[in-house]
C-alpha cells in the first residue's frame, strides 16, 4: 500500500507530496518497531523540508524524531536534534503560540526533563494549530 501511494505521488510530480510520503514511511516504520529505519526516513524528510524553508514541517518531523529517541532514552541525540529548533523559531510561518510550545520543549530538553509524551503532546497541538493560529497552547 505504501509503495502504491509513493508511486501515485511520483506520478503527480509533486515533490512536497513525495516528501510527505517519506515522512509517512518513517511513521509506518516506527509503528512496526523499526526505529532506525523510521529515524532515517524522518531525518531525510526534515532535511528536505529545511532545504525548502518549510519551518513548520521541520518542527513537526523533528518532534516525531525526538519522541522516538526519547522512548529509547537517547537524550544526547535529542539535545543535538533540538539544537536546530531556534532556527525554526525564526521561521515566519510559525505563529506565536506554536513558538511558545516549541520553546517549552526545547527548554525541557536542555534541562533533560523532556519526555516522549511531551513531544507528542506538542506535536498534536502543532497539527491542530497549523490551521487555527488562534488556538492557545495549554501548558
Amino acid at each position: 500500500m505504501a509503495q502504491q501511494v509513493r508511486e501515485a505521488a511520483a506520478e503527480t510530480g509533486d515533490l512536497i507530496l513525495l516528501l510527505r510520503v517519506t515522512w509517512i514511511d518513517g511513521l509506518i516504520a516506527a509503528g512496526l518497531g523499526r526505529t532506525e529505519e523510521a529515524l532515517s526516513r524522518l531525518a531525510q524528510a526534515r532535511r528536505e523540508f529545511a532545504a525548502r524553508d518549510m519551518g513548520y514541517d521541520v518542527a513537526l518531523v523533528l518532534l516525531e524524531e525526538a519522541a522516538l529517541l526519547l522512548e529509547e532514552g537517547r537524550t544526547i541525540e535529542v539535545k543535538e536534534l533540538t539544537r536546530r529548533l531556534p532556527a525554526v523559531f525564526a521561521a515566519e510561518e510559525v505563529h506565536r503560540e506554536a513558538l511558545a510550545a516549541l520553546r517549552l520543549f526545547h527548554e525541557a530538553v536542555q534541562r533533560e526533563e523532556a519526555t516522549a509524551e511531551l513531544a507528542r503532546r506538542i506535536l498534536r497541538y502543532l497539527f491542530r494549530a497549523r490551521h487555527d493560529q488562534g488556538l492557545p497552547f495549554e501548558r
